[in-house]
């Protein structure tokens, strides 16, 4: 959720130096990204693991320019999230199923 606020308060703020001509795609992507970085975390909560990690990656085309680095740290964990959920989630699988280590 916290990636959704940045983006929208910093693609809000970009949004006055873009040119006429792209302006409309811009107000697109600035409505749909932090809806997508909403919806990875509603469905992250849900354990939906892999739908997740693909609404993460459309929210990086978020036009803000200030967070770049923030974008790429995005693009990586929605990366892991499709490719490896067990992984990135410390063993749960995309069902939520949680495996238990026995001593």
């Amino acid at each position: 959720m916290v990636w959704a606020g940045v983006g929208l308060g910093t693609s809000l703020a970009t949004l006055r130096q873009v040119n006429a001509d792209a302006r409309l795609l811009v107000v697109a992507l600035v409505v749909l990204c932090p809806l997508a970085a909403a919806g990875a975390a509603f469905l992250l909560g849900r354990r939906n693991i892999r739908s997740a990690g693909a609404c993460l990656l459309v929210s990086v085309a978020m036009p803000s320019l200030a967070v770049y680095p923030v974008s790429a740290l995005a693009l990586i964990v929605s990366a892991v999230l499709i490719a490896a959920p067990s992984w990135m989630l410390g063993g749960s699988s995309s069902h939520g199923d949680q495996q238990k280590l026995v001593p």
